[in-house]
């Protein structure tokens, strides 16, 4: 196969390729979050990243496991998404992590992805009064970061807060990921037998990478609901089998900045990575968040 720039013949192949894995189930539904900041502070029950989160009056933050309060990266109003089959039609779900974890991983536990213990997501079925004292994240900026808003702020409140709107978007197989490689070689060599990919590992990624680097996007990441999860470096799901049947990404917040963002938006993964939320279909439909897997990494 050739190494660079495949001829128009081959570009063609390519494209066979990638319209039978899509007919064959590759498309997914998704819900595309544009992040921008507000002029004013939004109510408690917005949809948002960072902010004042919603609680019923006399309720506190949920807790990480010194009993220190979490912090609410993102909250959903359902009432505000388009119509969709991912989120449920009412409530609204929040999204806490870990604002000062030793490790600096804001609540992620990679030996353990399953532990809530310093993370949760939270469903509100019903929205009452809200607890207008309910607290913004307290960060300790000498040794830890947030990922809203710039670096090195003098105060102990991360009151950074974008809002959020919404629009429907359908993902295509090239949305999918790293694994897209293996799957698009194993699709190549059944419908082109006599032009099969290298057998060696490395040899089959990089042919692969070769022949869909042409079709890949060059619009900059937003961040999403439903769809594929966006892993900076692994599937989680690939090292533990207990997490294979978290098929439903309940949110995706990609690291946006500078020309690519809204204007004065600032939202980072350390160094430019993401964060996915994935749940069971079975939990979903139970509106169980008790099992949820946050996941995040650098790129």
């Amino acid at each position: 196969m050739p190494k660079n720039k495949p001829s128009e013949e081959t570009l063609a192949q390519v494209r066979r390729v990638i319209d039978a894995l899509n007919e064959r189930g590759a498309r997914k539904q998704a819900i595309r979050l544009k992040v921008t900041r507000p002029d004013a502070p939004l109510p408690q029950t917005a949809s948002k990243f960072g902010g004042r989160p919603y609680l019923p009056a006399g309720e506190s933050a949920p807790t990480n496991e010194k009993g220190e309060p979490l912090g609410m990266i993102a909250q959903i109003n359902c009432a505000d998404l388009p119509e969709n089959d991912i989120y449920p039609a009412t409530g609204l779900l929040q999204f806490w992590i870990n604002p000062n974890d030793e490790k600096c991983l804001w609540g992620y536990d990679y030996k353990n992805p399953l532990s809530q213990k310093n993370h949760r997501v939270v469903y509100y079925e019903t929205l009452d009064e809200p607890n207008p004292d309910a607290p913004f994240p307290t960060v300790n900026w000498d040794k830890y970061d947030w990922p809203l808003g710039p670096e090195g702020e003098d105060v102990s409140e991360a009151t950074t807060e974008y809002a959020l709107a919404f629009e429907t978007w359908e993902q295509s197989f090239l949305d999918g990921g790293l694994e897209i490689y293996d799957q698009f070689a194993d699709a190549w060599d059944e419908m082109y037998p006599d032009q099969k990919l290298p057998e060696n590992p490395n040899a089959r990624d990089n042919a692969s990478y070769n022949l869909l680097e042409p079709f890949e996007s060059e619009e900059r990441d937003y961040s999403y609901i439903g769809g594929y999860p966006s892993f900076a470096q692994g599937d989680p799901r690939d090292e533990f089998e207990e997490l294979r049947g978290h098929s439903v990404n309940l949110l995706t917040i990609e690291s946006e900045w500078g020309e690519d963002a809204e204007e004065d938006v600032y939202v980072i993964w350390s160094d430019a990575g993401a964060a996915n939320w994935l749940i069971t279909p079975e939990a979903l439909a139970a509106r169980d968040f008790s099992q949820v897997v946050f996941e995040w990494a650098c790129s």
